[in-house]
């Protein structure tokens, strides 16, 4: 167990600096973004229309000059006036950073595969090595967790009011992972778009006719939301059951996927 403790706390380090890289990135972008809207002519007393289309125009800008494309018809007066700033920051900050982050999650993805549980996650298409990097650099060590349901909340996915808290000041509030549940949502996001024949995805599909019948249910985003937060948790929980067998606790096989979990 020595020898996967080290690879877990590898990954939580790990997860760390990549989460810390993401952010400075999405940092600067959004500074970009914001030097450019105002290039443009941005007020905060704009309607919401103005915004939304000056938002959209902005970030048309920003993207091509990090491309290297030129402007659109209209833009080339704007796209001058900020090319230095947003030029120099993509050369400079993002180019690199983006480069660190994919030598994290390289590090990430070869420690992922040296896991026990690897073989398992490897065979189910749709999924990948950084993925299993990331829930096991969020969650740590599986074996500390007595049941899928805390291994749910941990990743988001528990039910909404399990996360029902107060603030300092003694205010009712919600304490959401929502980094980490976005996390997750990209790797469910994965299996619904790359596993076109997968349990998984079979799954999915399933459980959102299921919700689109629900009086409660009102738009078809709802029922995906629902559909794939319901696949999300019986990822987690046969991820837990593997991880249990394969890293020494032999708490039994994983179930089939069809086997039914709370939603």
């Amino acid at each position: 167990m020595s020898e996967l403790n080290g690879q877990v706390d590898k990954l939580r380090e790990l997860q760390v600096h990549r989460k810390n890289v993401v952010r400075t990135i999405n940092g600067i972008v959004n500074r970009c973004r914001a030097f450019t809207r105002r290039a443009i002519g941005f007020q905060g007393d704009f309607d919401a229309k103005t915004r939304k289309a000056i938002n959209k125009r902005a970030e048309a800008v920003v993207k091509r000059i990090f491309t290297g494309k030129p402007p659109r018809k209209g833009d080339e007066a704007i796209a001058r006036g900020v090319a230095g700033f947003v030029g120099v920051l993509h050369k400079q900050s993002i180019v690199p950073l983006t480069a660190h982050r994919k030598q994290l999650e390289k590090q990430m993805e070869e420690l992922a595969e040296t896991l026990p549980v690897w073989p398992w996650w490897e065979s189910i298409r749709g999924l990948g090595a950084l993925g299993l990097a990331k829930i096991v650099g969020e969650a740590g060590d599986l074996n500390l967790y007595d049941n899928p349901a805390k291994l749910w909340k941990r990743m988001g996915v528990a039910t909404p009011e399990s996360y029902d808290d107060v603030t300092k000041d003694g205010k009712p509030c919600r304490k959401i992972p929502r980094e980490r549940r976005s996390e997750l949502f990209t790797i469910g996001d994965s299996l619904i778009k790359g596993n076109r024949d997968g349990d998984y995805r079979t799954l999915y599909l399933e459980h959102k006719a299921k919700q689109a019948e629900r009086p409660e249910v009102k738009t078809k985003m709802h029922a995906h939301k629902r559909a794939q937060r319901y696949m999300e948790k019986r990822l987690l929980r046969n991820l837990w059951r593997a991880w249990t067998r394969d890293g020494g606790q032999a708490k039994g096989d994983p179930q089939p996927v069809t086997a039914p979990v709370p939603s």
